[in-house]
């Protein structure tokens, strides 16, 4: 418990004293624990960050609210509020949620203004490990869209199969160096709809600092499009735990009482933040392989299913040949004596 600063985030806000001594006069943050791993380490830092704020607020002579006793005020119902604002800057951010804390991170990776970024974390001792991490984000981000687009026009069937139409494969070579010429094709409808869809990945790509791409990263030959598409989604997936990796590194570094904690921070929580998202990947590649179990269950019970009625069939069949044969031997038999009679 010691070692997870959200608690104590949350005791303080709550109104512990951090200045307290038990029995044998040791203060809550001499019972820190000793860290093990570096995630550890990280959390132990955070968690003396705000016991050494909190006790700063107490000894220096300001009797905040909640951050000593909680009893000079009274019952007001806001102690919590007070306590954040209390703590110093990068002290009461540490105290959020890590959903608060990702959300503010998120904020910063979607300004496009630098300075009104560095305005944005100015008040935080961190505030240049957080500027890059945040800077970091929005250029994983940028790829993200970029990707997006690329990755649903190759997983376009109709897109792909008119790709593989010479006409259409020679009208895109031609326009994407002469676009006058246009009119040429426009009476066909294959050229106008593949025209169509690159132009709205071009509008993604310029829209995300990207000025051109080439054609042989769209087309994907019609029998490799299943194995594409799974591969471009396993290529989106890291790309996204990237992006929350540089978010959750961006708010460690704001949270850091330092410049050097800033950035041992920032790196702590981008490669927590990998570890977790690879677990959770793992736990769905786990269900992937059930479910894919389950299915080739089925099909192999539809499998025995149908076998059983085509043996079944084949019998009947067999048996009422045999009573054919059977029939017309007995004819056969029946007719012998009669020629010899003639």
């Amino acid at each position: 418990m010691a070692s997870d600063y959200r608690s104590i985030a949350l005791l303080l806000s709550a109104g512990a004293d951090a200045t307290a001594a038990d029995t044998s006069g040791r203060l809550p943050i001499d019972c820190l624990p000793k860290a093990e791993t570096p995630y550890e380490e990280d959390a132990v830092q955070r968690s003396k960050q705000l016991l050494e704020a909190a006790m700063k607020t107490v000894t220096g002579g300001k009797k905040k609210t909640s951050i000593s006793t909680g009893r000079q005020a009274g019952s007001n119902g806001g102690k919590s509020e007070q306590a954040v604002e209390d703590l110093p800057p990068h002290a009461a951010f540490a105290a959020q949620s890590k959903e608060a804390q990702m959300a503010a991170a998120r904020r910063w990776a979607m300004m496009s203004d630098d300075d009104a970024l560095r305005a944005a974390l100015s008040s935080f001792p961190g505030r240049e490990a957080a500027f890059k991490r945040a800077r970091a984000a929005a250029a994983v981000r940028r790829r993200i869209n970029v990707f997006k687009a690329l990755s649903a026009l190759r997983a376009d069937d109709e897109f792909q199969r008119d790709m593989t139409e010479p006409s259409v494969a020679e009208a895109v070579h031609v326009l994407r160096h002469d676009t006058s010429k246009y009119e040429q094709y426009a009476s066909d409808p294959r050229v106008a709809s593949v025209l169509g869809k690159m132009r709205r990945v071009h509008a993604a790509l310029q829209a995300n600092g990207q000025r051109t791409l080439p054609l042989d990263e769209v087309t994907v030959p019609p029998k490799e499009i299943e194995a594409r598409k799974h591969a471009d989604l396993e290529q989106l997936n890291a790309m996204e735990a990237e992006f929350g990796a540089q978010i959750w590194a961006a708010a460690a570094a704001a949270g850091a009482e330092t410049v050097e904690e800033a950035g041992a921070g920032a790196a702590a929580a981008y490669e927590e933040e990998l570890k977790r998202v690879s677990q959770g990947e793992g736990l769905n590649e786990q269900t992937t392989s059930g479910g894919e179990d389950e299915a080739v269950e089925r099909v192999s019970w539809k499998a025995a299913l149908l076998q059983q009625v085509l043996r079944a069939a084949v019998m009947l069949v067999i048996a009422w040949l045999m009573n054919l044969w059977m029939a017309r031997k007995g004819a056969s038999a029946g007719e012998a004596p009669g020629r010899s009679e003639v």
